[in-house]
């Protein structure tokens, strides 16, 4: 799976970004910035490393966050428990796929 750089919500670009410090400063691997459009996600490096399926949950959650706001859901927004459980599945859902429908 590829982490995009950026992508487009309701005719939004959404940036998303490494950064060094999330992990020491926020305890975090993922933040969602509304003011900024955009993600930013926790870098690896030689002290810290992550696995890469741990960075796809991370922005596959952060990229929940950005579609329920999209969709003024704000309470679901805020709701950490249900933005998991679906990044999750979606992760999931999207890593596991196997095949292609032709038509």
């Amino acid at each position: 799976m590829i982490i995009p750089k950026q992508f487009q919500l309701l005719g939004q670009t959404i940036v998303v970004e490494w950064d060094d410090s999330l992990v020491h400063t926020q305890d975090a691997l993922g933040t969602t910035h509304p003011r900024e459009n955009k993600i930013k996600l926790q870098k690896p490096n030689k002290g810290w490393g992550v696995p890469i399926e741990k960075l796809e949950h991370t922005y596959y959650h952060e990229l929940t966050h950005w579609i329920l706001l999209s969709m003024s859901q704000t309470e679901l927004f805020q709701d950490e428990v249900f933005v998991d459980t679906f990044a999750g599945l979606l992760h999931q859902a999207i890593k596991s796929a196997k095949g292609e429908m032709k038509f």
